[in-house]
């Protein structure tokens, strides 16, 4: 089982992997098959 601080850094990269993208907007999401398929 991990531990609270790996779940805690996978959540940071979550983060940024975010913020990375946010400011191309909604639009751009939808119509990024490979953005989308990162959703999980």
């Amino acid at each position: 089982m991990r531990d609270s601080d790996e779940r805690l850094r996978d959540i940071l990269e979550a983060i940024a992997a975010v913020e990375r993208y946010i400011d191309r907007g909604k639009s751009a999401f939808e119509h990024d098959e490979l953005l989308r398929a990162q959703e999980g």
